[in-house]
């Protein structure tokens, strides 16, 4: 049994969402997304306007706000973010759209904590 949640259209959450396992989403969120310990998929679907952080994140979809792994970011080669990205590790792919700094290395995101503030 799986342990994995997918978030869909037409859903639309606005304020902070707090993951207690994997999850996957394919819809509009609009404040912070905390999935500490757990994997984050944003969907070629997704549209996020939030502070991410969770250990894995991978992007698909489109992201407006910081994105913060303890362990690693994919941003696929239809995912865009346009904000920071700090994680162990960065995997760029071909086509893929980062507007931001992006901070990597041992130790850069283990530990940090999610930035509070609200995207515009």
């Amino acid at each position: 049994m799986s342990n994995e949640f997918l978030l869909a259209r037409p859903f639309s959450i606005r304020g902070d969402v707090h993951v207690t396992s994997d999850l996957t989403i394919e819809a509009e969120v609009r404040g912070n997304l905390l999935a500490p310990g757990h994997e984050l998929t944003i969907g070629r679907h997704g549209r996020i306007r939030a502070q991410v952080h969770a250990r894995a994140i991978v992007v698909r979809g489109t992201v407006h706000g910081d994105v913060t792994a303890t362990e690693v970011v994919r941003v696929h080669e239809t995912g865009r973010v346009t904000g920071n990205i700090a994680a162990e590790r960065v995997v760029l792919a071909d086509g893929a759209l980062v507007e931001g700094r992006i901070t990597a290395g041992p130790g850069t995101a283990r530990g940090a904590a999610p930035n509070r503030r609200r995207p515009r």
